[in-house]
Formats: structure tokens, sequence, C-alpha cells
């Protein structure tokens, strides 16, 4: 499955793409193991509401983890811990302040719960480095794709059953 409402909304940029913030809200993907591979524990996604994660960011004073593999550091996951969400670029987008770089694109925002680490938001775009004093990381929100992730997961799992 791809994403065509994506697709166009993309820019060329050299040998990659550019996501703009009209195309930040579908910038995500589901990717299906049959299986868990030994020594992972899969994340928990966040599946309370809009106003529910402005509620669990606040008591955390907006402290989230981010966890990735920036270009720089490809064999080696990298983490910016007690990084600030500074708020909602819209209602689909986190802004925060994470330390990312390319490469990072589709890595968690994580919370600390009580429930343990939920993933809240998935790294999209960035702004260019000589900009990052100016301007603040967007990522998808979990809670604007919930609905198009569980349809995902169906679809998925129903041509799963379908090949065996």
């Amino acid at each position: 499955m791809n994403n065509s409402a994506l697709r166009k909304k993309l820019q060329p940029d050299g040998e990659g793409w550019i996501v703009s913030h009209a195309a930040a809200p579908l910038d995500y993907a589901l990717i299906w193991l049959r299986d868990t591979p030994a020594g992972i524990t899969p994340l928990t996604t966040w599946n309370g509401t809009q106003s529910e994660l402005k509620a669990a960011l606040a008591q955390q004073q907006a402290k989230v983890t981010q966890a990735g593999y920036p270009e720089d550091h490809q064999e080696a996951l990298y983490r910016h811990q007690d990084c600030v969400i500074t708020g909602w670029a819209a209602s689909a987008i986190l802004s925060h302040q994470c330390d990312t770089l390319p490469g990072d694109s589709g890595s968690p925002l994580m919370l600390k719960t009580l429930q343990g680490w939920q993933l809240i938001g998935i790294q999209s775009p960035a702004p260019d480095a000589s900009e990052r004093d100016r301007a603040d990381n967007h990522a998808v929100a979990i809670t604007a794709i919930q609905r198009q992730l569980k349809a995902l997961a169906r679809h998925v799992m129903k041509n799963t059953a379908v090949s065996e």
C-alpha cells in the first residue's frame, strides 16, 4: 500500500525529498512483523485523545524522548532524552526541540507514563540546520493518525490471512 496524497505533496531535493508542512500529517508508515524479533519489546502507541495527550504532556512538563539513527551515526541508536514539546503546529503536528538530523525521520517521540513508554509522535520534517535556533522540529501526532494506523493494520492482517 502507498499513499498517493503524500506522494503528490513531497518536493524532490537531489537524491531525497522535502516533506512540506502540507505533507507532514501524511508522513508515516506501518511495518508489520509476523513475529517480534528476540530481545525487542514492541512500543505501545498512545491510545487516548489529543486532549488527554495534552494533559499527560503537561504532567511530564512536556518532556519526551526521541530515539533514532542520525545520518552521522547510522550504526548506533541515539536518543535525546527530556527534550521538550513546544506546542502544536497544527492539529496533526507536534512541535518539539529534540535534536534530530537527517536519518531521524520516522523515529519515535515517546512519553514516559505510568503504563510505561508510549509512542506519541513520529519525527517528520525538521528545519534546515542553519534555522534550528529559530524553528522547531515537527512530528506527526499519533492522535491524528490512530484511525489510519488501525485501518492499515486491518488491511495487512486481512491480506496476511488470505496469503497463508
